[in-house]
């Protein structure tokens, strides 16, 4: 269980589509989801409260089932998610993802809540991106491509950032120290950057997870979106 990973009461959040009972029409959380009708709210199943919302109608992300997977669509016109909470470095993120295109602003998959910290970015050329107010590229293996299902591993911590695809190796840098004041699913901090995209899930936790942790989540992910990892 996900959950598990914040035992020692971690600041941080996940959000799992696949759960429809964590997600709700609108921001307040009075209606429920439905199949391709937007989401307004979903739930932060780490216990810390952190429930990413939206409350402009035209801006939600739909919810969509296709071949027994749920997923929230992103348009890549202006639909975001977003939770503020504290939310300092080291930040481990593991996420399943289906990008389906990049545009010439840089589409955030996600960003932060109030602050330049914990993005993940993807630009024209299928080049991927951690920052934190400093870019890192990302070498991927295998090469990105759009249409096609990963999981990402993330760690924004200073000059030991670090990012992967799948259960490829690292690449490791200085994403810098920025905080990320929460967390934005879809675009940036602000509206500006929005990416179209599936999304299948996302934990981000506030410390670093062990070798062991992450390839548990990596795995767990991985079923979310029909990848053996």
């Amino acid at each position: 269980d996900p959950k598990s990973l914040f035992a020692d009461t971690q600041t941080g959040c996940w959000y799992d589509p696949s759960d429809l009972g964590s997600m709700f029409q609108d921001s307040a959380g009075t209606t429920a989801c439905a199949v391709d009708s937007p989401v307004g709210r979903i739930n932060d199943k780490s216990g810390n409260g952190n429930h990413a919302v939206q409350a402009t109608a035209g801006s939600r992300p739909v919810l969509r089932q296709a071949s027994g997977q749920f997923y929230l669509e992103f348009d890549g016109v202006d639909d975001s998610l977003q939770a503020l909470f504290t939310f300092a470095q080291p930040i481990d993120r593991v996420s399943a993802i289906r990008p389906d295109e990049a545009v010439a602003n840089s589409s955030r998959f996600f960003a932060g809540g109030n602050d330049e910290g914990g993005q993940f970015l993807w630009a024209t050329g299928n080049v991927i991106y951690i920052s934190s107010n400093t870019l890192l590229q990302i070498d991927g293996a295998p090469a990105l491509a759009s249409l096609t299902s990963y999981v990402f591993t993330e760690r924004h911590s200073g000059t030991s950032s670090r990012a992967a695809v799948n259960s490829g190796g690292y690449t490791t840098g200085d994403a810098n120290t920025n905080a990320a004041g929460g967390m934005t699913i879809g675009d940036y901090r602000v509206p500006f950057a929005p990416a179209k995209f599936r999304f299948y899930g996302a934990l981000a936790i506030g410390r670093k997870l062990s070798d062991a942790e992450i390839a548990s989540l990596r795995a767990w992910m991985g079923k979310k979106i029909g990848l053996r990892l």
